[in-house]
């Protein structure tokens, strides 16, 4: 029998952890699923290529998470899963994630060496490579619920991007602590949290202080030094914001979320509206 799987067959081919990687490479922009619904997903998935679904922020079950995978992997997108901070579910819910087929892992709030091992050795199959790796072997979304399996697991360790999110001063001081969080071995991307981050700072939501400027910028460098990924979420979505970010040097880039484009779009319906309402 000939069983084919948009999602599975993308995952096995897909080149994203060599963009991320890469150099050389163009920064790679992300959609920012926060509703968990399904139909949003279908539609940021006609526009994006790749789509972080929010479980930490978002009220989001592991079915919807599930339920938009496949939904988004139909219009040949992947995607990465935004975990809940939990120090104990998280692991599970992050190898369930990885098992309905999501190409990658975003860990919040990492600020050790130790925290960003223990996350991603979670997420790995153990291997030659990885013997620490601690994901167990199962059916799911990610294999074709075993149709694929063989296939899957020869290549999910090279296929798979886990990151860490650094959103508090205690991983950026001293610098070393950044430093080490990157020689995590497995770690493919990172992305800082600017709301977390001031406010580790107590100056909520201030991402121009100049102790988050300063922060930033030498973790931008220790990525590049270390050949990770350094990653944005350009919440506010500005023509500026995104020059800024690809200035930057940032390889991923994560734009607004999908409640945020709701309602601009309101507004600027709203506005024409009241603009021909009043001519």
């Amino acid at each position: 029998m000939d069983v084919t799987s948009n999602l599975s067959t993308k995952l096995m081919n897909s080149k994203l952890r060599e963009k991320l990687l890469d150099p050389t490479s163009s920064p790679v922009f992300a959609g920012w699923l926060q509703s968990g619904d399904w139909r949003t997903a279908r539609a940021l998935s006609a526009h994006h290529e790749l789509v972080v679904i929010d479980a930490e922020h978002g009220g989001i079950s592991l079915d919807q998470i599930a339920c938009c995978i496949e939904v988004m992997g139909g219009n040949n997108t992947l995607a990465f899963v935004r975990v809940p901070f939990d120090s104990d579910d998280r692991k599970s819910f992050a190898r369930r994630c990885l098992d309905a087929g999501a190409i990658g892992i975003l860990f919040p709030n990492i600020q050790s060496l130790a925290e960003a091992q223990t996350a991603v050795n979670n997420c790995y199959y153990p291997s030659e490579e990885y013997p620490n790796g601690s994901r167990g072997f199962g059916y799911g979304g990610c294999n074709i619920d075993g149709f694929g399996f063989s296939d899957y697991a020869q290549v999910a360790n090279s296929k798979i991007c886990i990151g860490c999110q650094l959103e508090n001063k205690a991983a950026f001081n001293p610098e070393s602590v950044c430093s080490s969080i990157m020689d995590c071995k497995g770690l493919v991307f990172t992305q800082d949290g600017p709301y977390d981050h001031s406010g580790s700072y107590l100056c909520s939501g201030n991402t121009s202080d100049e102790r988050i400027v300063e922060d930033l910028s030498a973790y931008r460098r220790i990525a590049k030094e270390k050949g990770i990924a350094s990653g944005k979420h350009v919440v506010l979505v500005t023509e500026d914001a995104i020059l800024q970010s690809v200035k930057n040097g940032y390889k991923f880039i994560a734009l607004g979320t999908d409640m945020m484009h709701v309602m601009a779009g309101c507004e600027r319906v709203l506005e024409t509206a009241n603009q021909c309402h009043n001519s």
